[in-house]
């Protein structure tokens, strides 16, 4: 790499007859070859270079003391069956500025057997010798991927196993735990493929372009071999479209999908391939949305257009047990989607707006529902009258909840009962937009043009904060907590920045090109993606770039996947130019960051 020339002056005083001058060596962790770079000296005044003793240039070599990397398989165990082609991933822990290269063996143990010929043997590995390229500033290649193709052959055995090692490795160090790794053969037909997969995978929503199979409920655990189609339920190219996927208890996970005659239906799954069932097919006049887990039992909100009613539902997982509760919201127009903080559990108790008992559809009210008993009942009437005190924003902490109220210009505390349900601020006409809870501190933000501030309140001694405010017309937004700071996005026109937030104390962290969007607080990590590139801050160093847009000119958008696994965040990127999408996964590291499907 060419880098431009640093000029400098060396100046000696009357008298002195040598001089010493600083060369700052800027270190890093990455394995790479010694460096070399020259110091040339010309131009003297009042003296004359010793050229007989060649000191006119110096070189300076670089020793790089960085640890090489260690390659190993990504995991130690595989399943697959006859037929299909497989993937094998090697993964580095860090990246290199040196090329690596790998050998790999067939273990003396494994019962398949390799070969060219596909009607004889097992099955067929791409290489056994691997080469990754080494890594420049702008490229991350830490990983390799061996393909690996099953044969169909019927005289094969059920559970036979390919086991493969690292043997030899030029540039990087074998890793002692992952220097193995061993692939099962299962028949099509046998039932030890059939896995439950809820306890270790993602479940989402994906459209594979390779599958021509439309949107449909996908799984991963991380790693390519395990990212799958999980069950197809509206067969063909149309999609299925599967939404509001719940986690609820330990052994149940529930989806609404669009069946092959396109109605909208309530599924629930074991986690076992083909074990998705129908639960409730909801009338075209039925939106449901809300979905939330009380004590390992599934609850939602059902809005039918016609009646312009919502009601609260539940299921134990089976049909009988999918039914209305009860009416909550009178002339409620419905969403197609989760309403955020609409409504908040507390120990077997649902808090949540309604109007079921008020004096007109505009009477909304706090109330609660008993789900042991399924009794509900008005906690306050907070706003006397026809129009109620629309209660939102609902947040449990512990055995409290706070909300905001009275067209967003309070917030208030309660504790289930009327008398325990009070104001804790008040007067705030700017509307509360978002709040969030750190380290005791309720934080607020209001946002109205030209002015944003946020604000705080301590709900252990009720001591308030004004923490920032602005007046140039931007908007406090996407507030997350991590690692004991509050991180929250200033935007306004031509400025965009992460702001951290230590107690009552506000620092600009980050200044940020263009508006990040969307943002996530995971796994002790603030993630906020920008136009394709993807970056990650545990809040207290700089961020670091997970993922790099393809292409410039292409218009890309990233979204985060709700359900997780193993410290793992799923996302998704659609690139618009091309009309394709890819999945991702990442745990916070750039290294941790791989593509798994196109």
């Amino acid at each position: 790499m060419v880098k431009t020339p640093i000029n400098g002056d060396i100046t000696f005083e009357v008298g002195e007859q040598t001089k010493e001058f600083n060369i700052t060596i800027i270190g890093d962790i990455i394995n790479e070859y010694d460096k070399d770079f020259t110091i040339e000296f010309s131009n003297p005044i009042n003296l004359k270079l010793d050229n007989l003793q060649d000191t006119k240039e110096i070189t300076v070599t670089i020793i790089d003391d960085d640890p090489l990397p260690m390659i190993g398989f990504e995991t130690d165990a595989y399943n697959t069956t006859e037929g299909q082609a497989y993937q094998i991933r090697l993964l580095l822990s860090s990246k290199s500025y040196k090329t690596i290269e790998a050998n790999i063996t067939l273990n003396p143990k494994s019962s398949a057997e390799d070969s060219i010929d596909m009607d004889i043997d097992d099955f067929n590995l791409s290489t056994y010798h691997v080469v990754i390229p080494f890594s420049t500033p702008t490229t991350n290649n830490n990983e390799t991927i061996l393909d690996i193709n099953i044969s169909k052959n019927p005289d094969n055995d059920d559970g036979e196993v390919a086991i493969f090692d690292i043997n030899r490795s030029i540039n990087a160090i074998i890793s002692s735990d992952e220097n193995q790794t061993t692939v099962t053969i299962h028949e099509v037909n046998s039932s030890v493929v059939k896995q439950n997969y809820l306890q270790s995978h993602a479940f989402f929503p994906f459209d594979d372009v390779t599958t021509a199979v439309g949107e449909e409920l996908w799984i991963s655990n991380g790693i390519i071999p395990e990212t799958k189609l999980f069950d197809d339920i509206r067969v063909g190219e149309d999609s299925s479209s599967p939404q509001f996927i719940t986690r609820v208890g330990d052994n149940l996970l529930y989806f609404v999908a669009r069946d092959e005659e396109d109605h909208l239906v309530l599924y629930v799954t074991n986690g076992v391939e083909g074990n998705s069932t129908k639960l409730y097919q909801f009338e075209d006049t039925e939106l449901p949305s809300n979905f939330i887990d009380v004590d390992g039992k599934l609850y939602f909100t059902l809005s039918n257009t016609d009646t312009a009613m919502m009601s609260i539902w539940s299921s134990n997982g089976d049909v009988t047990s999918t039914h209305h509760i009860v009416d909550i919201l009178e002339g409620a127009e419905g969403s197609d989607g989760p309403i955020e903080g609409f409504w908040a559990v507390i120990d077997k108790t649902l808090y949540f707006p309604a109007n079921v008992n008020g004096v007109a559809d505009s009477d909304i009210e706090l109330y609660k529902l008993d789900t042991v008993t399924n009794t509900i009942s008005l906690v306050k009437d907070i706003k006397i009258g026809e129009y109620g005190s629309y209660p939102m924003k609902l947040m449990s902490v512990g055995a409290d909840l706070y909300f905001v109220a009275n067209e967003a210009t309070e917030i208030w505390h309660s504790d289930g009962t009327t008398k325990g349900t009070e104001a804790i601020v008040t007067d705030r006409d700017d509307g509360i937009s978002e709040m969030i809870l750190n380290n005791n501190i309720l934080y607020y933000s209001m946002n109205s043009y030209p002015s944003a501030k946020l604000e705080g309140i301590n709900i252990q001694n009720g001591e308030t904060y004004n923490i920032s405010s602005y007046d140039d017309g931007g908007n406090i937004s996407a507030m997350g907590v991590l690692n004991n700071y509050l991180l929250y996005i200033y935007a306004s026109s031509g400025n965009y920045k992460i702001v951290r937030v230590d107690g009552d104390n506000a620092i600009d962290f980050k200044l940020l090109a263009s508006y990040p969007y969307p943002t996530k607080v995971f796994n002790g990590y603030y993630f906020y993606a920008i136009d394709g590139d993807l970056y990650s801050t545990d809040g207290e160093t700089p961020s670091v770039l997970l993922r790099v847009k393809e292409n410039d000119n292409d218009n890309e958008a990233i979204t985060f996947i709700d359900d997780t696994y193993n410290n793992q965040l799923f996302f998704e990127v659609e690139n618009y130019t091309l009309n394709k999408k890819s999945l991702w996964v990442t745990d916070g590291t750039s290294s941790g960051t791989i593509k798994l499907s196109y």
